[in-house]
Formats: structure tokens, sequence, C-alpha cells
């Protein structure tokens, strides 16, 4: 009978400290978010032979290529597109034009970033693409920036 009361305590301790553990992570939640940090966007040396440009209110990396093909890179959370510049080689092997986006609110932006600011970055980029011409245009995302191109995606046209 002790033994089994043992371990009935030891059960309860364990539920305990998860109990616990989870109400910490759930009142402080907000702390644990990423923040971008404050890298400025003009000043990226992985980027200097890129055009840095605008698109709405939508900054970004651009690079044009040979031909009609464009590829749209659309980065994580965990820094900036400044940060991606060790990805581009990979693609200007392509010989395609490229894109690398900056989302509101990161590398310096004075708006706090968000879902919406995200979706409406993505919006500036294909009205920036629409208005050039390409015959195949293949949206990359990682991490974050994977809901990013889905989104691109889903707006119509493109190959992912």
């Amino acid at each position: 009978m002790g033994f089994k009361k043992a371990i009935i305590d030891v059960m309860l301790f364990f539920l305990l400290v998860y109990t616990l553990f989870g109400l910490f992570l759930f009142f402080n939640q907000r702390s644990m978010l990423y923040y971008p940090d404050n890298q400025d966007f003009s000043q990226c040396p992985g980027f200097s032979g890129y055009e840095l440009m605008e698109s709405g209110r939508t900054r970004f990396y651009f690079k044009p290529g040979a031909g009609d093909r464009l590829i749209v890179y659309y980065h994580g959370n965990a820094g900036s597109a400044c940060d991606r510049s060790s990805v581009k080689s990979f693609f200007e092997q392509s010989n395609a034009s490229l894109i690398f986006p900056e989302y509101a609110g990161y590398s310096g932006d004075s708006v706090k970033p968000s879902r919406k600011l995200i979706l409406v970055d993505v919006e500036n980029i294909r009205d920036f693409i629409a208005g050039r011409s390409s015959d195949s245009v293949v949206i990359y995302g990682q991490s974050i920036g994977l809901a990013a191109a889905s989104y691109h995606a889903s707006l119509g046209g493109w190959i992912i």
C-alpha cells in the first residue's frame, strides 16, 4: 500500500509541476514572442549587388536576371531578408530575376510586425510582379515565409 501511495504522490507532483509550467507559459507568452532586430535595410552588405526597391510600402532587394523568369524568396521569422543573403547564390545560378522581400516591421521599419502587414507585403510584391513581363514565377518560402508564399500562390497564376 505504501508503494502505491508513493507512486501516486510522485505522479501528482509531476502533474502539479506540469500544470504550473503550462500556466507560466500561458501568462508569459507575449514576452516570448520573436521581435525582429533593427538591422538597417539599406545597409546590407550581403545584397550589395541588388537594387533596393519599394512597392507600395514593401521594401525588397531586387536583382534583374536574364530572361523572363522570376523567383520570390519569402524569408523566415528569425532575422531579416538581409540575413538570407547566404542563400542568394543558390538562386542566382538560375539566372532568373530575384526578389527578397522584407516584411513590415523588420529591418528598422517603424511599424509593429503583424500577420495583416505581411499579407499586404505579399500583395505589394504581387503588384510589382504584375507590372513586369515574366513567363514563370517561382514563389519560395522558409518558415513563416511559407505562409507568405502560400498566400502569394493563392492569389493566382504562380508556380510553387
